[in-house]
């Protein structure tokens, strides 16, 4: 059925007449045509029994859509026994595409005021950023973004993602996807994007120039750098 026990997805009411509020949840159980699904805090789903409702699973490039109907719901965590009716997969396909953008910056946990972590940004969009850091993170973790680049901006992500990076054994790559940016806050991204992207022009001649610098990357918060 695509989807596995402790699968990461997204649910949201079917609602085809206005862009419905997904919530992050966790596959608890799967049985012959139906999943139990644990909502993650602080979700608070406005559904009851016989509500429909969508599943996203997003996974290596694709994207599967499941459409199924609320049978059961339990409270203390809020649970809730789906039926599917039918899915689909189709190849996923970011709305806002991502530039690579070299830039150090700082990163604290939400609720961690004064622990700031350096790192380093790999790439960024409107919608999301990955940053390379010496701290490995677990998928749902919600940080606090530091951005300078145009003005001193928060950036509120959750880490979707949590992988080694090719640049050395003990730096991680966080692949990072905003949580209400606002209208303001999406602008000064584009600023950024858009005055980066031209620098780029000037020296390179081509919005695809990808700088690989000859020297080991430092990453921010390591005692050392890679092997070359």
């Amino acid at each position: 059925m695509d989807l596995e026990v402790s699968d990461s997805v997204d649910l949201s009411l079917f609602r085809p007449s206005e862009r419905a509020l997904s919530y992050p949840a966790r596959v608890k159980e799967i049985r012959d045509r139906s999943v139990v699904l644990v909502l993650l805090p602080p979700s608070q789903l406005p559904v009851a029994a016989g509500s429909m409702v969508n599943i996203k699973k997003t996974a290596q490039g694709q994207v599967f859509i499941f459409e199924a109907v609320v049978s059961q719901i339990h409270s203390a965590p809020l649970t809730l026994d789906v039926a599917i009716t039918t899915h689909s997969k189709r190849a996923q396909r970011r709305s806002s595409p991502r530039f690579p953008v070299y830039q150090e910056i700082r990163y604290r946990r939400a609720g961690n005021e004064e622990g700031w972590l350096p790192a380093r940004i790999w790439d960024l969009s409107a919608e999301g950023i990955c940053i390379i850091s010496a701290q490995k993170h677990e998928p749902e973790d919600k940080i606090i973004i530091e951005f300078t680049a145009v003005q001193k901006i928060y950036l509120v992500g959750v880490v979707r993602v949590c992988t080694a990076h090719k640049t050395g054994a003990d730096a991680f790559a966080l692949g990072v996807q905003f949580a209400n940016l606002g209208n303001e806050k999406q602008k000064a991204i584009g600023r950024f994007l858009l005055e980066n992207q031209i620098e780029k022009v000037r020296t390179a001649g081509s919005l695809l120039y990808h700088y690989t610098p000859r020297k080991p990357i430092i990453i921010p918060g390591r005692k050392s750098a890679p092997p070359a």
